[in-house]
Parts: structure tokens; C-alpha cells; sequence
């Protein structure tokens, strides 16, 4: 896979991920809303946010290490293009000239 598709893949995956970390939470969100509104002693929900917090948690690890991946992979493509410089150099004390050729 090139570098241009394993990190736009990598990225899609973040973005489902995180999309769907939002779907729970919207959920979750939409049911403590519902029980306020209706008035009632709100129910314990503390399961539930467990769960959702521990699910986000394990989702932030994994993008977390995607963006390593990712600017490992950025890291060693700027790398080279550094280190491959063509062109000439004066010797240490000299005035001669070498040419750098890589």
C-alpha cells in the first residue's frame, strides 16, 4: 500500500471510530436528557457511562497508536530527503571542493 493510501486509510479508520464513539454518547446522552425531562428521580446510569467511558478509552489508544504509525511514517519520508543532498562541500581548512554525491 503506498503512503498516501495507508495514512488516508488510517485516518478514515480514526474518523469511524471516533464517529461511532459519538453515536454512544449521543445515545447515552439522549437518555439521562429523556429521564430529566419527564421529571422522574433520575435512574442510575453509572453502568452505563462506565462502559462508555472504558469503549472511549480503548478507542483513544488505538488512534493514539494510528497516529504514531502515522508520524513514523512521515518521519521516515522527510528523513531521506535530507540526508540525500547532492551538491558540493569545501574541505575542513582547504579551500577545495568536493562534490557530495549520494
Amino acid at each position: 500500500m503506498s503512503f498516501k493510501a495507508d495514512v488516508t486509510a488510517k485516518l478514515d479508520r480514526i474518523m469511524e471510530m471516533l464517529a461511532k464513539e459519538r453515536e454512544e454518547i449521543e445515545g447515552l446522552r439522549g437518555q439521562i436528557q429523556s429521564a430529566l425531562s419527564q421529571k422522574q428521580e433520575l435512574p442510575d446510569f453509572s453502568h452505563e457511562v462506565e462502559e462508555v467511558r472504558e469503549e472511549m478509552a480503548r478507542t483513544l489508544v488505538e488512534v493514539r497508536g494510528m497516529f504514531s504509525e502515522i508520524s513514523e511514517k512521515v518521519m521516515s519520508m522527510a528523513q531521506p530527503a535530507t540526508q540525500k543532498k547532492a551538491g558540493t562541500k569545501r574541505k575542513k581548512g582547504t579551500n577545495e571542493v568536493e562534490e557530495i554525491q549520494h
